[in-house]
């Protein structure tokens, strides 16, 4: 996967790199996929070594009074532009354009269509940091912070071998020097407000990046570590990735919600189907306990049809239910309602059906796992030449299916979308709506 897609990053876009472990390649990465649809405009707010004035295609130094027309005509020519301030002979470094360069360069990248990337602090080559008391400067214009790690700090000691300030990191964590730099102590530092949260602006989304994840160890510690992130609402996804490769990024995990759709009138079983017990328990806590299971959080359960006694049975689980009272429109507008109450927070939702009982945590995970590594706008399960459910929805879609109206659910977007694949087991395309149904699954115990 592409940096800019993970990143999820549209023309307008303004992203600033904290942090350490790969600033300035996330900056060449991104002027590399560069489009004639997106140009990329990297800055600073700090200082870039000499050598980084070939990020870009190509590069302008701005004075005090820039000439804007030439930057505007130099991205539209190249696509990638670098706009640095002047270079510093005794220390061998390109300045920042400047605040208010700054501004007009936002100013720019919003009337182009661009995106702005900012490489807004330094680390001197190590892979961890804290920030200095006067780190990291993020203009309040930013929409996306991404803090940077490198994954060959985990494991390794808090000294200055590996880690730029070690002393600020030590007392952001309250730790003693050269302990070892676990997961755990990892994400506490990425995700506190004296860390990679530090210089948040307001409304701005968290998009952390933990480059140099190539191989099984430092993958399982990224993930550890991503894992760890997410537990907090100040972070949208992690991303694990390895600049240097052809394809940079190999998964994002972020928060996938789930919903369960169980607000029928179980018309056709004459009574409410999802109080019907097998093994012993309501066919209702099955696909519960799979989005559960499955790794779905928040999980909300959008009832209807005999709401007191479905919610009576599903009390005692981290929950969170809601009552349709216009259940009888149709499943989208049930659809609508759990959407609206996850889409702030999550990166993706799958609609799980009620009346489902046989969908395992392990189809839930499959569909989840293959979003990350691709962040396809849909993922469905296909068996035996048929299209089932759970249906994961990635957050690109959530503007369309806030519209879909009726009783089609979100099938309805499937043709301004395309669907990937996840191989199922037909088995669990079950759904229960007859007492033959309840017949034959009473077989299965």
């Amino acid at each position: 996967m592409l940096l800019s897609k993970a990143l999820r990053i549209a023309a307008g876009t303004t992203i600033a790199f904290t942090g350490a472990g790969g600033k300035s390649g996330a900056l060449r990465r991104l002027a590399g996929e560069a489009s004639p649809d997106i140009p990329v405009l990297l800055t600073t707010t700090t200082h870039l070594g000499l050598e980084q004035a070939d990020l870009a295609v190509s590069h302008i130094v701005l004075t005090e009074q820039p000439d804007m027309g030439r930057v505007r005509e130099e991205l539209g020519r190249t696509g990638s532009l670098l706009v640095t301030g002047r270079h510093m002979e005794d220390e061998s470094r390109w300045t920042s354009p400047g605040e208010a360069n700054l501004t007009l360069l936002h100013d720019l990248a919003q009337q182009a269509g661009a995106v702005l990337v900012i490489e807004a602090d330094g680390a001197r080559g190590k892979g961890l940091k804290a920030p200095a008391d006067h780190e990291p400067l993020v203009p309040n214009f930013t929409n996306t912070l991404v803090p940077v790690v490198g994954a060959s700090v985990f494991g390794s000691p808090l000294t200055a071998d590996w880690v730029h300030r070690p002393e600020v990191v030590a007392r952001v964590l309250g730790e003693p020097q050269e302990v070892d730099l676990t997961p755990e102590r990892v994400a506490r530092l990425i995700g506190s407000s004296d860390g990679g949260l530090k210089g948040r602006p307001a409304g701005a989304e968290v998009r952390v990046l933990i480059n140099q994840v190539d191989d099984s160890a430092r993958r399982e510690s990224a993930l550890d570590c991503a894992r760890r992130l997410l537990s907090t609402s100040d972070v949208n996804s992690v991303i694990l990735a390895s600049l240097s490769d052809t394809e940079p990024v190999q998964q994002v995990v972020g928060q996938t919600a789930g919903v369960i759709l169980a607000a029928g009138g179980s018309k056709r079983l004459g009574r409410p189907k999802l109080l019907e017990h097998w093994k012993g328990e309501p066919l209702v806590r099955f696909a519960v306990q799979a989005a559960l299971e499955g790794g779905l959080a928040p999980v909300v359960v959008v009832l209807g049809d005999h709401a007191h006694e479905v919610r009576r049975v599903i009390e005692d689980l981290p929950v969170r239910s809601l009552v349709n009272e216009r259940w009888e429109v149709g499943q989208s507008s049930s659809m609508r309602l759990g959407l609206a109450a996850i889409r702030a927070q999550a990166e993706a939702v799958m609609f799980l059906l009620g009346d489902m009982p046989l969908v395992e945590p392990e189809l839930v995970r499959s569909i989840v796992g293959t979003h990350a590594s691709s962040l396809a706008p849909i993922v469905l399960p296909h068996a035996a030449g048929q299209r089932g459910n759970p249906v994961l929805f990635d957050r690109s879609t959530f503007d369309a299916l806030a519209q879909v109206e009726g009783d089609k659910g979100g099938r309805a977007i499937f043709n301004q979308f395309e669907p990937q694949i996840v191989e199922a087991d037909a088995r669990e395309f079950f759904d229960l709506d007859t007492q033959q149904d309840l017949n034959w699954l009473e077989d299965q115990s």
